[in-house]
Protein backbone atom coordinates (compact mmCIF):
# COMPACT_ATOMS: atom_id res chain seq x y z
CA UNK A 1 0.00 0.00 0.00
CA UNK A 2 3.07 3.00 0.89
CA UNK A 3 5.13 1.86 -2.08
CA UNK A 4 1.00 2.37 -4.38
CA UNK A 5 1.42 5.68 -2.72
CA UNK A 6 4.73 6.56 -3.57
CA UNK A 7 4.53 5.71 -7.08
CA UNK A 8 1.71 8.09 -6.99
CA UNK A 9 3.66 10.96 -5.82
CA UNK A 10 6.58 10.30 -7.49
CA UNK A 11 4.08 10.46 -11.44
CA UNK A 12 3.50 13.61 -9.29
CA UNK A 13 6.42 14.74 -8.87
CA UNK A 14 7.51 13.99 -12.14
CA UNK A 15 4.56 15.59 -14.06
CA UNK A 16 5.08 18.84 -11.96
CA UNK A 17 8.81 19.72 -12.89
CA UNK A 18 7.89 18.90 -16.55
CA UNK A 19 4.94 21.71 -16.04
CA UNK A 20 7.58 23.84 -14.75
CA UNK A 21 9.13 24.02 -18.35
CA UNK A 22 5.79 26.03 -19.21
CA UNK A 23 7.12 28.87 -16.66
CA UNK A 24 9.19 31.21 -18.83
CA UNK A 25 7.11 30.80 -21.50
CA UNK A 26 3.21 31.79 -19.34
CA UNK A 27 2.96 34.55 -21.66
CA UNK A 28 2.34 32.15 -24.34
CA UNK A 29 0.53 29.88 -22.13
CA UNK A 30 -2.02 31.79 -20.72
CA UNK A 31 -2.79 33.25 -24.22
CA UNK A 32 -3.31 29.79 -25.70
CA UNK A 33 -5.10 28.44 -23.07
CA UNK A 34 -7.75 31.53 -23.39
CA UNK A 35 -7.66 30.65 -27.30
CA UNK A 36 -8.10 26.73 -26.63
CA UNK A 37 -11.17 27.79 -24.01
CA UNK A 38 -12.84 29.98 -26.93
CA UNK A 39 -12.42 27.00 -29.22
CA UNK A 40 -13.55 24.62 -26.70
CA UNK A 41 -16.40 27.10 -25.67
CA UNK A 42 -17.73 27.67 -29.68
CA UNK A 43 -18.18 23.74 -30.06
CA UNK A 44 -20.23 23.33 -26.95
CA UNK A 45 -22.05 26.44 -28.39
CA UNK A 46 -22.07 24.56 -31.96
CA UNK A 47 -25.91 22.14 -31.26
CA UNK A 48 -27.49 25.30 -30.80
CA UNK A 49 -27.99 24.91 -34.34
CA UNK A 50 -30.85 21.99 -34.10
CA UNK A 51 -32.97 24.57 -32.32
CA UNK A 52 -32.36 27.85 -35.26
CA UNK A 53 -32.02 25.10 -38.19
CA UNK A 54 -35.72 23.75 -36.73
CA UNK A 55 -37.11 27.32 -36.84
CA UNK A 56 -35.83 27.81 -40.11
CA UNK A 57 -38.06 25.09 -41.51
CA UNK A 58 -41.02 26.00 -39.76
CA UNK A 59 -40.60 29.63 -40.96
CA UNK A 60 -40.19 28.01 -44.44
CA UNK A 61 -43.85 26.86 -44.47
CA UNK A 62 -45.38 30.02 -43.15
CA UNK A 63 -46.35 31.80 -46.66
CA UNK A 64 -48.36 35.01 -44.65
CA UNK A 65 -44.99 35.61 -43.17
CA UNK A 66 -42.14 35.23 -46.26
CA UNK A 67 -40.72 38.33 -45.41
CA UNK A 68 -39.94 37.91 -42.32
CA UNK A 69 -38.73 34.41 -43.40
CA UNK A 70 -36.15 35.62 -45.32
CA UNK A 71 -34.69 37.95 -42.86
CA UNK A 72 -34.50 35.57 -40.14
CA UNK A 73 -32.69 33.10 -43.04
CA UNK A 74 -30.75 35.57 -43.25
CA UNK A 75 -29.54 36.69 -40.18
CA UNK A 76 -29.07 32.94 -39.28
CA UNK A 77 -26.56 32.33 -42.55
CA UNK A 78 -25.03 35.45 -41.13
CA UNK A 79 -24.32 34.13 -37.79
CA UNK A 80 -23.53 30.54 -38.43
CA UNK A 81 -20.77 31.89 -41.13
CA UNK A 82 -19.50 33.86 -38.90
CA UNK A 83 -18.66 30.94 -36.11
CA UNK A 84 -17.35 29.41 -39.01
CA UNK A 85 -14.99 32.67 -39.94
CA UNK A 86 -14.38 32.46 -35.42
CA UNK A 87 -13.53 29.14 -35.73
CA UNK A 88 -11.20 28.98 -38.35
CA UNK A 89 -9.29 31.92 -36.92
CA UNK A 90 -9.21 30.23 -33.21
CA UNK A 91 -8.30 26.75 -35.33
CA UNK A 92 -5.36 28.66 -36.42
CA UNK A 93 -4.33 30.53 -33.46
CA UNK A 94 -4.57 27.85 -31.21
CA UNK A 95 -2.39 25.34 -33.62
CA UNK A 96 0.07 28.08 -33.78
CA UNK A 97 0.78 28.76 -29.96
CA UNK A 98 0.62 25.53 -29.85
CA UNK A 99 4.06 24.68 -31.75
CA UNK A 100 5.18 28.00 -30.63
CA UNK A 101 5.55 26.71 -27.23
CA UNK A 102 6.98 23.73 -28.13
CA UNK A 103 9.77 25.19 -30.33
CA UNK A 104 10.16 28.28 -27.32
CA UNK A 105 10.61 25.33 -24.98
CA UNK A 106 12.48 23.97 -27.25
CA UNK A 107 15.38 26.41 -27.70
CA UNK A 108 15.15 27.06 -24.25
CA UNK A 109 15.86 23.48 -23.04
CA UNK A 110 18.60 23.20 -25.43
CA UNK A 111 20.52 26.79 -25.04
CA UNK A 112 20.58 25.82 -20.79
CA UNK A 113 21.61 22.14 -21.71
CA UNK A 114 24.27 23.19 -24.44
CA UNK A 115 26.24 25.77 -22.36
CA UNK A 116 25.89 23.61 -19.24
CA UNK A 117 27.58 20.90 -21.25
CA UNK A 118 30.25 23.39 -22.57
CA UNK A 119 31.01 24.86 -18.95
CA UNK A 120 31.45 21.58 -17.40
CA UNK A 121 35.07 20.26 -17.82
CA UNK A 122 34.55 16.95 -17.28
CA UNK A 123 32.03 15.75 -19.35
CA UNK A 124 34.49 14.39 -21.74
CA UNK A 125 33.24 11.08 -19.72
CA UNK A 126 29.88 11.49 -21.39
CA UNK A 127 29.56 9.45 -24.72
CA UNK A 128 28.48 12.77 -27.32
CA UNK A 129 26.35 10.65 -29.39
CA UNK A 130 24.10 10.27 -26.09
CA UNK A 131 24.35 14.03 -25.60
CA UNK A 132 23.57 14.87 -28.72
CA UNK A 133 20.33 12.71 -29.03
CA UNK A 134 19.53 14.27 -25.76
CA UNK A 135 19.99 17.89 -27.18
CA UNK A 136 18.12 17.00 -30.73
CA UNK A 137 15.74 13.73 -30.20
CA UNK A 138 14.80 13.85 -26.78
CA UNK A 139 14.00 17.55 -26.51
CA UNK A 140 11.84 17.59 -29.35
CA UNK A 141 10.34 14.95 -27.68
CA UNK A 142 9.58 16.42 -24.53
CA UNK A 143 8.66 19.91 -25.99
CA UNK A 144 6.46 18.57 -28.48
CA UNK A 145 4.47 16.18 -26.23
CA UNK A 146 4.66 18.98 -23.54
CA UNK A 147 2.60 21.61 -25.71
CA UNK A 148 0.10 19.62 -27.20
CA UNK A 149 -0.82 17.07 -24.59
CA UNK A 150 -1.40 19.93 -22.08
CA UNK A 151 -3.61 22.09 -24.41
CA UNK A 152 -5.41 19.03 -25.41
CA UNK A 153 -6.06 17.99 -21.87
CA UNK A 154 -7.49 21.50 -21.32
CA UNK A 155 -9.90 21.66 -24.47
CA UNK A 156 -10.70 17.71 -22.98
CA UNK A 157 -11.35 18.80 -19.83
CA UNK A 158 -13.76 21.93 -21.17
CA UNK A 159 -15.68 19.77 -23.42
CA UNK A 160 -16.13 17.06 -20.51
CA UNK A 161 -17.73 19.95 -18.29
CA UNK A 162 -19.68 21.08 -21.30
CA UNK A 163 -20.79 17.38 -21.98
CA UNK A 164 -19.98 17.73 -25.78
CA UNK A 165 -21.09 15.21 -28.08
CA UNK A 166 -21.66 14.42 -31.91
CA UNK A 167 -24.83 12.88 -33.04
CA UNK A 168 -24.71 10.02 -35.35
CA UNK A 169 -27.32 9.39 -38.12
CA UNK A 170 -27.67 6.65 -40.01
CA UNK A 171 -29.35 8.37 -42.57
CA UNK A 172 -28.10 8.64 -46.32
CA UNK A 173 -28.87 11.95 -46.29
CA UNK A 174 -26.13 12.72 -43.62
CA UNK A 175 -23.46 10.11 -44.94
CA UNK A 176 -23.55 11.65 -48.39
CA UNK A 177 -23.12 15.16 -46.60
CA UNK A 178 -20.38 14.04 -44.13
CA UNK A 179 -18.68 12.58 -47.36
CA UNK A 180 -18.74 15.74 -49.69
CA UNK A 181 -17.16 17.75 -46.66
CA UNK A 182 -14.40 15.23 -46.15
CA UNK A 183 -13.92 15.06 -49.62
CA UNK A 184 -13.15 18.86 -49.18
CA UNK A 185 -11.11 19.03 -46.79
CA UNK A 186 -8.93 16.46 -47.66
CA UNK A 187 -8.34 18.37 -50.60
CA UNK A 188 -7.10 21.20 -49.11
CA UNK A 189 -5.27 19.24 -46.07
CA UNK A 190 -3.58 17.60 -49.40
CA UNK A 191 -2.65 21.03 -50.96
CA UNK A 192 -1.46 22.71 -47.86
CA UNK A 193 0.60 19.30 -47.24
CA UNK A 194 2.85 20.11 -49.73
CA UNK A 195 3.90 23.25 -48.69
CA UNK A 196 3.96 22.58 -45.20
CA UNK A 197 6.37 19.37 -46.08
CA UNK A 198 8.75 22.05 -47.81
CA UNK A 199 8.81 24.04 -44.55
CA UNK A 200 8.90 20.90 -42.36
CA UNK A 201 12.07 19.96 -44.47
CA UNK A 202 13.73 23.21 -44.12
CA UNK A 203 13.55 23.04 -40.19
CA UNK A 204 14.51 19.16 -40.12
CA UNK A 205 17.74 20.57 -41.99
CA UNK A 206 18.13 23.26 -39.47
CA UNK A 207 17.65 20.61 -36.77
CA UNK A 208 20.15 18.20 -38.25
CA UNK A 209 23.07 20.75 -39.00
CA UNK A 210 22.26 21.77 -35.33
CA UNK A 211 22.62 18.12 -33.76
CA UNK A 212 25.82 18.47 -36.60
CA UNK A 213 27.19 21.66 -34.02
CA UNK A 214 26.41 20.58 -31.23
CA UNK A 215 28.15 16.75 -31.87
CA UNK A 216 31.12 18.64 -33.16
CA UNK A 217 31.32 20.82 -30.06
CA UNK A 218 31.26 18.30 -27.57
CA UNK A 219 33.47 16.15 -28.98
CA UNK A 220 35.98 18.79 -29.24
CA UNK A 221 34.90 19.97 -26.34
CA UNK A 222 38.83 19.93 -24.28
CA UNK A 223 40.71 21.46 -27.46
CA UNK A 224 37.39 24.04 -26.92
CA UNK A 225 38.76 24.65 -23.31
CA UNK A 226 42.16 24.47 -23.80
CA UNK A 227 42.05 27.11 -27.12
CA UNK A 228 39.42 29.53 -25.59
CA UNK A 229 36.90 29.00 -27.96
CA UNK A 230 33.82 28.21 -25.18
CA UNK A 231 32.58 31.67 -26.20
CA UNK A 232 32.77 31.96 -29.97
CA UNK A 233 31.37 28.16 -29.95
CA UNK A 234 28.51 29.39 -27.64
CA UNK A 235 27.93 31.95 -30.34
CA UNK A 236 27.94 29.61 -33.14
CA UNK A 237 25.68 27.25 -31.50
CA UNK A 238 23.59 30.27 -30.26
CA UNK A 239 23.13 31.33 -34.30
CA UNK A 240 22.32 27.33 -35.30
CA UNK A 241 19.92 27.24 -32.61
CA UNK A 242 17.90 30.49 -33.76
CA UNK A 243 18.21 29.56 -37.98
CA UNK A 244 16.23 26.24 -36.24
CA UNK A 245 14.16 28.26 -34.06
CA UNK A 246 13.20 30.83 -37.75
CA UNK A 247 12.53 28.09 -39.86
CA UNK A 248 10.12 26.15 -37.11
CA UNK A 249 8.23 29.63 -36.71
CA UNK A 250 7.50 29.52 -40.39
CA UNK A 251 6.70 25.90 -40.16
CA UNK A 252 3.89 26.91 -37.09
CA UNK A 253 2.42 29.34 -39.44
CA UNK A 254 2.19 27.31 -42.12
CA UNK A 255 0.49 24.37 -39.65
CA UNK A 256 -1.70 27.43 -37.86
CA UNK A 257 -2.75 28.19 -41.56
CA UNK A 258 -3.87 24.33 -41.90
CA UNK A 259 -5.48 24.01 -38.63
CA UNK A 260 -7.47 27.15 -39.62
CA UNK A 261 -9.25 25.69 -42.81
CA UNK A 262 -9.48 22.28 -40.99
CA UNK A 263 -11.35 24.05 -37.91
CA UNK A 264 -13.58 26.19 -40.11
CA UNK A 265 -14.45 23.37 -42.63
CA UNK A 266 -15.25 20.97 -39.49
CA UNK A 267 -17.61 23.76 -38.39
CA UNK A 268 -19.27 23.90 -42.11
CA UNK A 269 -19.21 19.88 -42.12
CA UNK A 270 -20.82 19.43 -38.39
CA UNK A 271 -23.26 22.28 -39.33
CA UNK A 272 -24.40 20.43 -42.66
CA UNK A 273 -24.76 17.48 -41.05
CA UNK A 274 -27.05 18.88 -37.89
CA UNK A 275 -28.66 20.43 -40.92
CA UNK A 276 -29.67 16.89 -42.51
CA UNK A 277 -30.51 15.70 -38.72
CA UNK A 278 -32.82 18.47 -38.28
CA UNK A 279 -34.67 17.72 -41.64
CA UNK A 280 -35.88 14.66 -40.06
CA UNK A 281 -36.37 16.42 -36.75
CA UNK A 282 -38.56 18.92 -38.55
CA UNK A 283 -40.50 16.04 -40.10
CA UNK A 284 -41.31 14.43 -37.10
CA UNK A 285 -38.81 11.41 -37.11
CA UNK A 286 -36.60 12.87 -34.40
CA UNK A 287 -37.27 14.77 -31.32
CA UNK A 288 -34.66 18.01 -31.22
CA UNK A 289 -33.65 18.41 -27.50
CA UNK A 290 -33.37 14.54 -27.56
CA UNK A 291 -30.49 15.31 -30.47
CA UNK A 292 -28.90 17.91 -28.41
CA UNK A 293 -28.41 15.88 -25.12
CA UNK A 294 -27.09 12.77 -27.61
CA UNK A 295 -24.27 15.59 -28.72
CA UNK A 296 -23.50 16.23 -25.17
CA UNK A 297 -23.26 12.96 -23.98
CA UNK A 298 -21.00 12.31 -27.17
CA UNK A 299 -18.89 15.60 -25.76
CA UNK A 300 -18.81 14.27 -22.10
CA UNK A 301 -17.70 10.96 -22.91
CA UNK A 302 -14.94 11.31 -25.43
CA UNK A 303 -13.67 14.47 -23.53
CA UNK A 304 -13.25 12.35 -20.37
CA UNK A 305 -11.52 9.76 -22.89
CA UNK A 306 -9.25 12.36 -23.94
CA UNK A 307 -7.89 13.19 -20.61
CA UNK A 308 -7.51 9.64 -19.47
CA UNK A 309 -5.07 9.49 -22.62
CA UNK A 310 -3.03 12.94 -22.35
CA UNK A 311 -2.77 12.14 -18.76
CA UNK A 312 -0.77 8.74 -19.39
CA UNK A 313 0.90 11.00 -22.10
CA UNK A 314 2.34 13.26 -20.11
CA UNK A 315 3.73 10.69 -17.59
CA UNK A 316 5.60 9.30 -21.18
CA UNK A 317 7.23 12.58 -21.53
CA UNK A 318 7.76 13.24 -17.62
CA UNK A 319 9.85 10.19 -18.03
CA UNK A 320 11.78 11.31 -21.11
CA UNK A 321 12.33 14.81 -18.97
CA UNK A 322 13.84 12.91 -16.08
CA UNK A 323 16.31 11.38 -18.38
CA UNK A 324 17.40 14.67 -19.30
CA UNK A 325 17.38 16.11 -15.85
CA UNK A 326 20.33 13.08 -15.29
CA UNK A 327 22.60 15.69 -17.04
CA UNK A 328 21.42 18.75 -16.21
CA UNK A 329 19.64 18.45 -12.85
CA UNK A 330 16.83 21.32 -12.46
CA UNK A 331 16.85 22.56 -15.71
CA UNK A 332 13.77 23.98 -15.26
CA UNK A 333 15.02 25.65 -12.55
CA UNK A 334 18.24 27.23 -13.77
CA UNK A 335 19.16 30.80 -14.86
CA UNK A 336 19.73 29.82 -18.90
CA UNK A 337 16.69 28.13 -18.97
CA UNK A 338 14.32 30.94 -17.77
CA UNK A 339 15.95 33.98 -19.09
CA UNK A 340 13.25 36.26 -20.08
CA UNK A 341 14.62 38.04 -22.95
CA UNK A 342 16.66 34.74 -24.73
CA UNK A 343 14.66 35.22 -27.84
CA UNK A 344 14.27 38.58 -28.16
CA UNK A 345 17.53 39.55 -29.96
CA UNK A 346 17.69 36.25 -31.78
CA UNK A 347 18.19 37.85 -34.89
CA UNK A 348 21.86 39.29 -33.45
CA UNK A 349 23.25 36.11 -33.36
CA UNK A 350 22.58 35.06 -37.24
CA UNK A 351 23.82 38.17 -38.20
CA UNK A 352 26.94 38.32 -36.69
CA UNK A 353 27.45 34.75 -37.11
CA UNK A 354 27.10 35.54 -40.71
CA UNK A 355 29.00 38.45 -40.52
CA UNK A 356 32.07 36.03 -39.35
CA UNK A 357 31.06 33.56 -41.77
CA UNK A 358 32.09 36.23 -44.35
CA UNK A 359 35.13 37.46 -42.95
CA UNK A 360 36.44 34.10 -43.14
CA UNK A 361 36.17 33.46 -46.82
CA UNK A 362 38.59 36.50 -46.98
CA UNK A 363 41.29 36.55 -44.45
CA UNK A 364 44.07 39.00 -44.31
CA UNK A 365 46.97 38.15 -46.29
CA UNK A 366 49.69 39.50 -43.51
CA UNK A 367 49.78 40.24 -40.02
CA UNK A 368 49.63 43.56 -39.78
CA UNK A 369 46.06 43.36 -38.59
CA UNK A 370 46.60 41.76 -35.62
CA UNK A 371 49.03 43.25 -32.29
CA UNK A 372 47.30 42.58 -29.36
CA UNK A 373 47.89 38.87 -28.25
CA UNK A 374 50.62 38.06 -30.78
CA UNK A 375 52.95 41.09 -29.09
CA UNK A 376 51.88 40.69 -24.99
CA UNK A 377 52.66 36.79 -25.69
CA UNK A 378 55.73 36.60 -28.30
CA UNK A 379 58.04 34.57 -26.23
CA UNK A 380 60.94 33.89 -28.53
CA UNK A 381 63.21 34.96 -26.50
CA UNK A 382 61.89 33.54 -22.80
CA UNK A 383 63.30 30.18 -22.19
CA UNK A 384 60.81 27.33 -22.31
CA UNK A 385 58.95 26.21 -19.21
CA UNK A 386 60.52 23.93 -16.72
CA UNK A 387 57.28 21.29 -15.30
CA UNK A 388 57.43 19.77 -11.33
CA UNK A 389 55.27 17.79 -9.78
CA UNK A 390 55.31 17.87 -6.18
CA UNK A 391 53.70 15.05 -4.60
CA UNK A 392 50.28 15.07 -6.84
CA UNK A 393 47.66 13.39 -6.45
CA UNK A 394 44.75 12.69 -7.81
CA UNK A 395 41.78 10.50 -6.78
CA UNK A 396 38.45 9.41 -9.17
CA UNK A 397 35.63 10.22 -7.85
CA UNK A 398 33.50 6.78 -7.08
CA UNK A 399 36.47 4.76 -7.76
CA UNK A 400 37.72 3.76 -4.52
CA UNK A 401 41.53 2.45 -4.78
CA UNK A 402 42.29 4.52 -7.95
CA UNK A 403 44.26 7.48 -6.36
CA UNK A 404 47.23 8.31 -8.08
CA UNK A 405 50.77 10.20 -7.16
CA UNK A 406 52.80 11.95 -9.47
CA UNK A 407 56.86 13.00 -9.09
CA UNK A 408 57.72 14.53 -12.13
CA UNK A 409 60.66 17.03 -13.05
CA UNK A 410 60.55 18.48 -16.76
CA UNK A 411 63.52 20.83 -17.65
CA UNK A 412 63.24 23.64 -20.12
CA UNK A 413 63.26 22.76 -23.37
CA UNK A 414 62.99 18.94 -22.43
CA UNK A 415 61.31 16.48 -25.06
CA UNK A 416 60.20 13.71 -22.67
CA UNK A 417 57.66 10.53 -23.74
CA UNK A 418 55.68 9.56 -20.88
CA UNK A 419 55.73 5.42 -20.74
CA UNK A 420 53.26 2.97 -18.55
CA UNK A 421 50.50 0.93 -18.85
CA UNK A 422 46.94 1.86 -19.44
CA UNK A 423 45.80 3.11 -15.67
CA UNK A 424 49.47 4.44 -15.20
CA UNK A 425 48.10 8.18 -15.41
CA UNK A 426 49.29 9.38 -18.39
CA UNK A 427 46.39 11.21 -19.74
CA UNK A 428 45.25 11.93 -15.89
CA UNK A 429 49.18 13.57 -15.70
CA UNK A 430 48.01 15.79 -19.11
CA UNK A 431 44.98 16.40 -18.05
CA UNK A 432 46.33 17.85 -14.35
CA UNK A 433 48.87 19.86 -16.27
CA UNK A 434 46.45 21.55 -18.53
CA UNK A 435 44.04 22.10 -15.02
CA UNK A 436 40.91 19.92 -16.98
CA UNK A 437 41.86 18.36 -13.90
CA UNK A 438 42.14 19.59 -9.95
CA UNK A 439 44.76 17.40 -8.11
CA UNK A 440 43.18 15.78 -4.63
CA UNK A 441 46.86 17.15 -3.24
CA UNK A 442 49.88 18.25 -4.07
CA UNK A 443 51.22 20.93 -6.14
CA UNK A 444 52.74 21.41 -9.96
CA UNK A 445 54.79 24.00 -10.35
CA UNK A 446 55.74 25.94 -13.45
CA UNK A 447 58.33 27.89 -13.76
CA UNK A 448 58.70 28.46 -10.16
CA UNK A 449 55.07 29.33 -9.77
CA UNK A 450 52.63 27.22 -8.51
CA UNK A 451 50.27 26.48 -11.41
CA UNK A 452 47.23 27.07 -8.99
CA UNK A 453 47.62 30.47 -9.20
CA UNK A 454 47.42 30.83 -13.29
CA UNK A 455 44.52 31.38 -14.78
CA UNK A 456 42.78 28.92 -17.01
CA UNK A 457 43.40 31.65 -19.87
CA UNK A 458 47.45 31.25 -19.18
CA UNK A 459 46.73 27.45 -20.58
CA UNK A 460 44.73 28.49 -23.11
CA UNK A 461 47.47 30.92 -24.04
CA UNK A 462 50.86 29.10 -23.66
CA UNK A 463 50.11 25.32 -23.95
CA UNK A 464 48.85 23.61 -27.38
CA UNK A 465 47.91 20.32 -27.21
CA UNK A 466 47.49 17.18 -30.16
CA UNK A 467 45.00 14.42 -29.03
CA UNK A 468 45.02 10.73 -30.42
CA UNK A 469 41.91 11.95 -32.49
CA UNK A 470 42.39 14.95 -34.42
CA UNK A 471 39.28 17.06 -34.35
CA UNK A 472 38.44 18.39 -37.72
CA UNK A 473 35.39 20.60 -37.87
CA UNK A 474 32.63 21.34 -40.42
CA UNK A 475 34.95 24.57 -41.86
CA UNK A 476 37.28 25.44 -44.28
CA UNK A 477 40.87 23.72 -44.18
CA UNK A 478 41.77 27.83 -42.72
CA UNK A 479 39.43 27.80 -40.27
CA UNK A 480 40.36 24.68 -39.58
CA UNK A 481 44.16 25.72 -38.66
CA UNK A 482 43.23 28.90 -37.09
CA UNK A 483 40.89 27.69 -34.29
CA UNK A 484 41.90 28.82 -31.05
CA UNK A 485 44.25 31.40 -32.17
CA UNK A 486 42.16 34.36 -31.84
CA UNK A 487 44.14 37.15 -31.20
CA UNK A 488 47.22 35.81 -32.88
CA UNK A 489 48.58 36.55 -35.99
CA UNK A 490 45.94 34.53 -38.45
CA UNK A 491 47.20 36.03 -42.02
CA UNK A 492 47.44 33.44 -44.68
CA UNK A 493 51.79 33.96 -44.84
CA UNK A 494 51.12 32.72 -40.77
CA UNK A 495 48.45 29.81 -41.93
CA UNK A 496 50.68 28.85 -44.96
CA UNK A 497 53.99 28.91 -42.62
CA UNK A 498 52.38 26.36 -39.88
CA UNK A 499 51.10 24.27 -42.75
CA UNK A 500 54.28 24.45 -44.09
CA UNK A 501 56.12 22.97 -40.75
CA UNK A 502 54.07 20.51 -40.18
CA UNK A 503 54.35 18.96 -43.69
CA UNK A 504 50.33 19.59 -44.73
CA UNK A 505 51.07 22.86 -47.18
CA UNK A 506 51.39 20.46 -49.70
CA UNK A 507 48.61 18.30 -49.92
CA UNK A 508 46.33 21.48 -48.75
CA UNK A 509 47.92 23.24 -52.20
CA UNK A 510 46.27 20.01 -54.11
CA UNK A 511 42.62 20.53 -53.17
CA UNK A 512 39.95 22.03 -55.06
CA UNK A 513 39.82 25.01 -53.35
CA UNK A 514 43.14 25.20 -51.30
CA UNK A 515 43.17 26.33 -48.05
CA UNK A 516 39.23 27.42 -48.65
CA UNK A 517 38.73 23.71 -49.00
CA UNK A 518 35.31 22.37 -46.97
CA UNK A 519 36.41 19.63 -44.44
CA UNK A 520 33.79 17.64 -42.93
CA UNK A 521 33.66 16.46 -39.22
CA UNK A 522 32.67 13.20 -39.62
CA UNK A 523 35.22 11.76 -41.84
CA UNK A 524 33.57 11.97 -45.14
CA UNK A 525 36.22 14.57 -46.25
CA UNK A 526 38.65 12.16 -48.29
CA UNK A 527 41.69 13.25 -45.70
CA UNK A 528 43.51 10.39 -44.40
CA UNK A 529 44.49 10.21 -41.32
CA UNK A 530 47.81 11.47 -41.14
CA UNK A 531 46.75 14.48 -43.05
CA UNK A 532 44.31 15.16 -40.79
CA UNK A 533 46.45 14.98 -38.20
CA UNK A 534 48.82 17.58 -39.76
CA UNK A 535 46.21 20.21 -40.61
CA UNK A 536 45.75 19.60 -36.27
CA UNK A 537 49.69 19.94 -35.64
CA UNK A 538 49.65 23.02 -37.48
CA UNK A 539 46.53 24.59 -35.61
CA UNK A 540 48.76 23.65 -32.86
CA UNK A 541 51.50 25.27 -33.42
CA UNK A 542 50.15 28.68 -35.17
CA UNK A 543 50.61 30.55 -31.48
CA UNK A 544 54.18 29.26 -31.25
CA UNK A 545 53.40 27.80 -27.53
CA UNK A 546 55.53 27.25 -24.64
CA UNK A 547 54.44 23.88 -23.82
CA UNK A 548 53.54 20.98 -26.63
CA UNK A 549 51.57 18.28 -25.87
CA UNK A 550 51.17 15.15 -28.13
CA UNK A 551 48.96 12.62 -26.71
CA UNK A 552 49.08 9.74 -28.83
CA UNK A 553 48.96 12.11 -31.84
CA UNK A 554 50.37 9.59 -34.30
CA UNK A 555 48.84 6.16 -33.48
CA UNK A 556 46.45 6.17 -35.74
CA UNK A 557 47.89 6.95 -38.57
CA UNK A 558 50.22 4.60 -41.21
CA UNK A 559 53.61 4.42 -41.11
CA UNK A 560 54.94 6.70 -43.78
CA UNK A 561 52.43 9.41 -42.22
CA UNK A 562 54.07 9.02 -38.74
CA UNK A 563 57.16 9.43 -40.27
CA UNK A 564 56.30 12.85 -41.62
CA UNK A 565 54.95 13.94 -38.86
CA UNK A 566 57.99 13.06 -36.84
CA UNK A 567 60.08 14.83 -39.03
CA UNK A 568 58.28 17.79 -39.04
CA UNK A 569 58.19 17.54 -35.58
CA UNK A 570 62.23 17.65 -35.05
CA UNK A 571 62.17 21.36 -36.42
CA UNK A 572 58.53 22.33 -34.70
CA UNK A 573 59.90 21.17 -31.07
CA UNK A 574 62.96 23.60 -31.31
CA UNK A 575 62.15 26.04 -28.28
CA UNK A 576 59.60 24.48 -26.35
CA UNK A 577 58.90 22.31 -23.69
CA UNK A 578 57.78 18.97 -25.63
CA UNK A 579 55.47 15.95 -23.34
CA UNK A 580 54.88 13.21 -25.22
CA UNK A 581 52.84 10.16 -25.00
CA UNK A 582 52.98 7.33 -27.13
CA UNK A 583 53.50 3.69 -27.20
CA UNK A 584 56.05 3.79 -29.83
CA UNK A 585 59.04 4.46 -28.14
CA UNK A 586 61.58 3.35 -31.12
CA UNK A 587 59.78 6.01 -33.58
CA UNK A 588 60.31 9.02 -31.35
CA UNK A 589 63.73 8.20 -30.42
CA UNK A 590 65.74 10.87 -32.67
CA UNK A 591 63.53 13.76 -30.90
CA UNK A 592 63.90 12.51 -27.35
CA UNK A 593 65.73 14.05 -24.45
CA UNK A 594 64.47 11.22 -22.01
CA UNK A 595 61.59 8.82 -21.03
CA UNK A 596 59.56 8.77 -18.01
CA UNK A 597 58.02 5.63 -16.93
CA UNK A 598 54.71 6.10 -14.57
CA UNK A 599 54.35 2.24 -14.17
CA UNK A 600 53.60 2.49 -10.66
Amino acid sequence: MQEGKNQKKFFGKDIMNLLKLMVPEKRYCILGMTVVGLNSALLLYLPQVTTDIAKLQELKYDQENKEKSQKTNMYYHLKWGGVCLLGMFLGGARRFLNTQISNRVGMRMRYAMFQKLMSTRDNQSLHSQQLVHKLSNDVSLVSTGLSQDIFIMIRGFITTIGGAAYLSYYAFPLLASASAAAAVMGGSAILLGKYMSQFKVKETQELGSLSEVSQEMLQAHRLIKLSDMEQKENQRYSAQLFRWYEQATQFSKMQALNMGLMEGGGLYALILILFQGCYLVATGHLDPELAKYFIQAVYMASGTRVMIAIYNELVKTAAIYNTILDIHPNLHESELYNQPDLTKNYREYISQDDILKAQLLNPPQNAEHTKGWQELYEHSTIPPPSISFKNVQYSYPNHENSTLTFNLQINSGEIVLLQGPSGSGKTTALNLLTKLLTPSSGEIVIDGEPLSKKDFKWIQQHVSYVQQDGIIFNATVYENIIYGNHGYDQSMERVIWAAKMSSAHDFIENMQNKYQTKLKSDGTTSLSGGQKQRIVLARAILKNPRILILDEATSNIDSQSETDIIQALTQICKEKTVIIVSHKIENYKPLLTRVINLDQ
